[in-house]
């Protein structure tokens, strides 16, 4: 019985010793989505404000034009592919259940030359970097941090963000069978799907 116990504690040990940077990058992984991770709302956003896109699209992008049919933005200004600064509005309501591509098409989305007289209020920020936080005994771990941000022009600062993290706890040569290697976090991402809505109701997260 001695010998077995003794075998199970060795045996454990060795794991240990083995993952010990795998174990540690966890540490520090989980102390991240603890402190970081997720929905933070420091200030209100108003509704009716112009917003900014920092990108330069062509006139009907669909895929980043759904930025004008929130119905919270008073309009959305953007560069077209000639550089030319145009603004994107709502013309019309659309019904409920109407698709994206429908409320992007010039039925409803109306573009025009942009109004430089109006000023922008917000535009949003997006980050994608891969960092290692302790590269002294994290050698074969990888993290990344994706974010968006939601920035006051007018005050220059953040007003709210979510934040993602990932890590990649060893490389594959350490595992059976092409095991999962890779965790992310926040695990629940609801509060990511009416992030967009709750810019303009939470003043500060609690």
């Amino acid at each position: 019985m001695k010998k077995l116990l003794v075998l199970v504690v060795l045996c454990i040990a060795g794991y240990c010793l083995y993952n010990a940077d795998a174990l540690y990058g966890q540490y520090l992984f989980s102390q991240m989505c603890k402190k970081e991770s997720g929905a933070r709302f420091y200030k209100k956003v108003e509704k009716a404000q112009g917003w900014r896109m920092d990108k330069i699209y062509s006139a009907y992008d669909k895929k980043h034009l759904g930025l004008a049919s929130n119905l919270h933005r008073g309009f959305v200004r953007f560069k077209d592919e000639s550089g030319n600064q145009l603004d994107a509005r709502l013309k019309a309501m659309p019904p409920y259940g109407t698709s994206r591509d429908v409320i992007n098409s010039p039925e409803y989305t109306l573009i025009e030359p942009a109004n430089l007289s109006v000023p922008v209020r917000y535009t949003e920020k997006y980050i994608n970097e891969e960092f290692n936080p302790d590269p002294r005994w994290l050698k074969k771990q990888s993290f990344g941090k994706n974010q968006v941000q939601i920035i006051d022009l007018d005050a220059n600062e953040v007003v709210a963000s979510y934040t993602g993290f990932g890590y990649r706890w060893t490389t594959s040569d350490r595992v059976i069978l092409n095991a999962p290697t890779a965790v992310t976090c926040p695990e629940n991402t609801d509060d990511r799907k009416t992030f967009g809505s709750n810019i303009y109701t939470h003043g500060e997260k609690k």
